[in-house]
């Protein structure tokens, strides 16, 4: 597939969002979490939620290194695997 220079050049600013969006969450989510009285709620929000925006994060940011939207060559059947994995983690 083929993006032109202005789909490229956003998602590049996207991705550069990743690591902020993920701490401004994470910071929400402590908020939340010390308003919460059932302390299963709190564990949930920490242990399930918290823990999965990070994991959402980490795949975000190996997808992209292996695969920058700027690389044209194609990539290796390693690295097919690992772009693999990293996409069921983010949606499983």
């Amino acid at each position: 597939m083929v993006y032109s220079k202005d789909q490229i050049k956003e998602v590049n600013e996207r991705y550069q969002e990743v690591n902020r969006t993920y701490e401004k969450l994470l910071l929400r989510f402590m908020s939340f979490q010390q308003q919460l009285k059932n302390e299963k709620a709190r564990e949930y929000l920490l242990q399930g939620a918290a823990r999965r925006l990070k994991t959402l994060t980490r795949c975000i940011i190996n997808i992209f290194t292996i695969f920058p939207t700027e690389r044209v060559e194609l990539l290796s059947k390693e690295e097919l695997i690992d772009i693999d994995i990293n996409l069921h983690a983010f949606f499983n």
